[in-house]
């Protein structure tokens, strides 16, 4: 199973996708962004790392960002999700190579990791789900 690493700023949002994974058997850890993701991440080298951009999509970008281009980071597969139709142009371009989706349900997200782990397709509709 994938070892995870869910970004997220809400609680709920993020405890709802965590279990989610837990409960699939996946290794899950989750890091608020003000707990320096960034440094989360470089430390635990998740096999996947999942960022919500529903609640701070600015935020939520520039922690993209940032993971997208930090050497230690930036080749780990990346999941944008709750990425709207005004935040899509910024989050591509904060994060060429992630996969986006504008859902946030855990089945969602799920999918979403596997696609990015199977390097089938960089991007998807959410019709896929």
């Amino acid at each position: 199973m994938a070892r995870v690493l869910v970004i997220a700023f809400v609680g709920d949002a993020r405890d709802t996708v965590v279990a989610a994974f837990d409960e699939a058997g996946h290794q899950v850890e989750n890091a608020e962004p003000k707990d320096s993701a960034v440094t989360h991440a470089k430390t635990s080298q998740p096999d996947v790392m999942c960022v919500d951009l529903g609640d701070q999509p600015a935020f939520g970008r520039e922690v993209a960002r940032v993971l997208a281009k930090t050497k230690a980071t930036r080749d780990i597969p990346m999941v944008l999700y709750g990425v709207d139709a005004e935040t899509e142009p910024r989050a591509r371009t904060a994060a060429p190579r992630a996969v986006l989706i504008s859902q946030r349900a855990p089945k969602a997200v799920m999918v979403a990791v596997k696609k990015a782990l199977s390097n089938r397709i960089r991007d998807y509709d959410d019709e896929d789900v």
